[in-house]
């Protein structure tokens, strides 16, 4: 009976190591995840509180051992949330695999101490060996298709493996925490937040491949030390030479770590033109946004990996639509909303109308900066003026946190309270994202914020919504064209008649 008693004891505890994880589950559900370096927090916070969880009343595990895993949780779902193009994913890969892989490891007799600590070296190699694992995947994954959809067409692939050895060394590590726990104290109880916490503090400051490395070669080299098989009669001698090979093995993956997923975007880059080369990689903890230069000369911006829309002619013809809603003089405004590209900005630029720039997040501008050069932010203007046309083309991939945030009321009444009285707004969905629910989702969501709106099929097959608080939006190309600044009509106005005759468009949405 004591034993059963002792056994449902250690079941329920583990059980209820559960309910953060679960919690931390609704939080992102709910929209935490569009706080900066939410995902990767809330996996090192679930992670301190199983260890404490799990461990028997009064015990905790060692608090070098907790704190350690704890930072790797939370540098796991970082890097996978980049990995996925998604931080909601990149928890929820972390939480599960990780809670498989302790609930399997937490079984059975605990080890003795020298055993628990050979289980703590090998979750720290295994650690140490994800950024490597993504690098391989990326090398051997690299199609073109990965910069839009980057774990799409084989997910068990390119998502399943990671997992399975995030589940490896979440095992090991609870073996190890079973052999090493001791009184519990408050520096004890304290230590696995404090790794939580420190991955995320560090997040935006260092490289996610090199966080995850380094943090897990460093746990590998302090269950060797604790070990000290160099001592005579210390350890076995076979254990001994699996602890070294554990520790070189775990150095080896951690000084190939460094910038291991930016050789993976890198190859699917390669994939269209070789030879290309980064300008800057910039991470403010809510997304890492890069600027990459193809070998033709060509700028992008990237957001996770993720190329964004950044097109002359998608540019020209959306601002166009936009702009030729009213009659417009010589003296207009554009609004640019969080501009992905540098070839959106040299349009806008060129238009010859004034410019204002609605900034995105720090790194995303850091990341436009460096495709352009800061010396473009000298023709942006600071005129508080109503704008005659704003644009925004939407992020790839274009998910339920991207919904969220662009198509909240916030977000859209930001964009009316700037636009003028007959002005239009104009959202433009790429063509990989865009499907008729989507164009419906974004379309009921403008008519609501700015009181009307229409959307059409442009002929490149990108989605556009314009909106506005106009009886109807205008579609006859001539009219259009009629009612341009003039300095818009010196561009090639035979292609720009041709575009905007070719829009296809849809049933209009008013607000409700």
């Amino acid at each position: 009976m004591p034993r059963l008693r002792a056994q449902s004891t250690a079941l329920k505890r583990r059980a209820l190591a559960a309910l953060p994880l679960l919690a931390a589950a609704a939080a992102l559900h709910a929209g935490f995840g569009n706080v900066p370096r939410a995902a990767a927090a809330l996996a090192g916070a679930c992670a301190a509180a199983a260890f404490l969880a799990a461990a028997a009343p009064g015990q905790s595990p060692a608090p070098w051992l907790s704190a350690a895993a704890a930072f790797c949780a939370a540098a796991a779902a970082r890097l996978l949330g980049l990995w996925s193009a998604d931080p909601a994913l990149g928890f929820a890969l972390t939480a599960s695999a990780a809670a498989a892989g302790a609930a399997l490891g937490a079984a059975g007799p605990a080890p003795d101490r020298t055993s628990a600590l050979t289980w703590a070296a090998a979750g720290g190699m295994l650690v140490a060996a994800q950024p490597a694992l993504l690098r391989f995947l990326g090398a051997n994954s690299a199609e073109p298709r990965r910069l839009f959809y980057p774990w799409a067409g084989n997910a068990w692939f390119l998502l399943g493996q990671p997992a399975l050895l995030l589940a490896a060394a979440a095992a090991c590590a609870a073996r190890a925490a079973r052999g090493l726990t001791r009184p519990r104290t408050r520096m004890n109880a304290a230590a696995p937040f404090f790794g939580a916490a420190l991955a995320a503090a560090l997040i935006p400051r260092l490289e996610p491949s090199s966080a995850l490395g380094f943090g897990g070669a460093a746990l590998a080299l302090i269950a060797v030390l604790r070990a000290r098989p160099w001592a005579a009669g210390s350890v076995r001698p076979l254990r001994a030479r699996a602890l070294a090979a554990l520790a070189a093995a775990a150095l080896v993956f951690a000084a190939a770590s460094p910038f291991a997923l930016f050789h993976a975007w890198t190859a699917r880059l390669d994939s269209l033109y070789p030879g290309g080369a980064f300008l800057g990689t910039f991470d403010d903890g809510a997304s890492a946004w890069t600027a990459y230069r193809f070998s033709r000369g060509e700028r992008v911006l990237l957001r996770d990996g993720v190329i964004q829309r950044d097109d002359t002619g998608i540019a020209l013809l959306s601002l166009s639509l936009a702009l030729g809603q009213s009659p417009r003089g010589a003296d207009c405004s554009i609004l640019l909303a969080r501009p992905p590209g540098p070839q959106t900005v040299s349009v806008a630029l060129g238009s010859g109308c004034r410019l204002e720039v609605l900034d995105g997040g720090s790194a995303q501008t850091a990341a436009l900066n460096a495709a352009l050069g800061a010396g473009w932010r000298t023709l942006v203007s600071t005129d508080a003026a109503a704008a005659d046309a704003e644009l925004e083309i939407l992020p790839t991939p274009w998910d339920r946190d991207a919904r969220r945030q662009r198509l909240s009321a916030a977000s859209l009444g930001a964009l009316r309270v700037r636009l003028a009285p007959n002005g239009a707004a104009a959202f433009l969905l790429p063509a990989f994202d865009s499907t008729p629910a989507a164009l419906d989702e974004i379309q009921a969501a403008a008519a609501a914020a700015f009181g009307g709106a229409n959307s059409a099929v442009l002929p490149s097959g990108d989605g556009i919504v314009l909106a506005g608080a106009s009886a109807s939006a205008l579609e006859e190309a001539d009219v259009l064209i009629e009612d341009l600044p003039p300095q818009v009509k010196t561009a090639d106005v035979s292609s720009l008649r041709r575009g905007l005759a070719a829009i296809r468009w849809r049933p209009r949405a008013s607000a409700k």
